[in-house]
């Protein structure tokens, strides 16, 4: 990297090490609670190895969900230490501008921000759907669950497809595109597809539903604006089989979107969730860069821990305050591509406030 100074690629690499460790120590724990608590369902047909296979499943996703905490708590630990052992007064005195070092910083975050984009733009939202479908096969033998095939199950005497199994709702199990399909003696007799549907209880309730008769004499079509059938699933069974907003990579919501909008459905949830998606490097590099003043102040060290734990305090308020915009914008149909800029635009702005102040 030959626009890299010496100061900065000792900058660079330092940051960097200090923020894979945090990560990867971030991906044991979380890694280790969740397979603890896979191990209580552990079953005949549920055993250890399988266990272990579905928590390396889910490790792709669970790293890019960690990554903004190891990229906040990471570069805050690489700086506070090198002001500490006093080596950014060095830096300084070889002509180099405070503002100026915190350059390779934010170099550092951002190389390894592709790697955690990588994780769950292409592996994440890949293998999380191939986990959740392997745990559910061993325990239950009903389900298959991919992007292509959608769900497949039985429900009663009939099979049940879902071509877009991500649920609607918070804790609702909404769905679109559902086909049930009977079959007497071996022979397809009858073929009901609705564009929404929800299950409630012991029921589905469908929504523009098109029912093919296709045993007797002569082939019926029916239509209904709503219909109510029997189901033997549980709505619990649903919800944590279906695939959520947050899973999914950028080209899958952009295509349920769309899907929900030509069918005339809410689309905000995941339209927030693409957005959140598509803003995800933005909001990694401005906790990073609004926390960063808090620690450089090279003051005396027994004010150090106490910066520390404000810029990590600030960076986890700046954290839940993309949360609340999030169901903010959920609860008044707000436009997400606006309103989720709200945070990083304010953390920007802040953030040049203190750089003017501290630095």
């Amino acid at each position: 990297m030959p626009w890299l100074t010496r100061f900065d690629r000792y900058l660079l690499a330092h940051v960097v090490r200090q923020v894979l460790l945090v990560w990867m120590l971030l991906l044991l724990v979380f890694s280790s609670l969740q397979l603890i608590g896979e191990l209580r369902d552990m079953r005949a047909e549920y055993q250890l190895l399988a266990v272990f296979w579905h928590s390396l499943l889910t490790m792709a996703y669970r790293a890019y969900m960690l990554f903004p905490f190891a990229a906040l708590a990471g570069a805050l630990l690489a700086v506070s230490r090198l002001v500490a052992q006093q080596e950014l007064t060095v830096m300084r005195a070889a002509g180099s501008p405070r503002q100026r070092l915190m350059l390779p910083v934010l170099q550092a975050v951002a190389l390894l921000l592709v790697v955690a984009v990588m994780a769950g733009e292409l592996a994440g939202s890949w293998l999380e759907p191939k986990a959740r479908d392997f745990r559910v096969q061993r325990i239950t033998g009903l389900v298959s669950l991919s992007y292509t095939g959608g769900l497949w199950l039985r429900d009663g005497e009939a099979i049940l497809h879902i071509g877009w199994p991500a649920v609607s709702g918070q804790a609702e199990a909404d769905f679109s595109d559902i086909n049930f399909y009977l079959q007497r003696a071996g022979k397809l007799c009858q073929w009901t597809h609705a564009e929404h549907g929800n299950h409630q209880a012991s029921s589905w309730h469908l929504q523009r539903v098109t029912v093919h008769e296709l045993c007797g004499r002569d082939v019926s079509i029916s239509q209904h604006a709503e219909l109510q059938i029997p189901s033997q699933l549980s709505t619990d069974l649903l919800l944590n089989m279906a695939l959520r907003p947050s899973l999914l990579a950028i080209a899958d919501l952009h295509a349920y979107v769309q899907f929900l909008q030509r069918s005339g459905l809410d689309t905000s949830r995941y339209r927030i969730a693409m957005f959140q998606r598509i803003y995800y490097p933005l909001t990694v590099l401005t906790l990073v860069w609004l926390a960063l003043p808090l620690v450089l102040d090279g003051g005396r060290s027994q004010n150090r821990g106490r910066q520390m734990l404000l810029a990590m305090a600030t960076g986890i308020l700046l954290y839940i305050g993309y949360e609340m915009v999030e169901s903010v914008t959920s609860v008044y149909k707000l436009n997400p591509a606006v309103t989720i800029l709200v945070p990083a635009l304010l953390s920007l702005v802040t953030a040049r406030w203190l750089y003017r102040r501290e630095l």
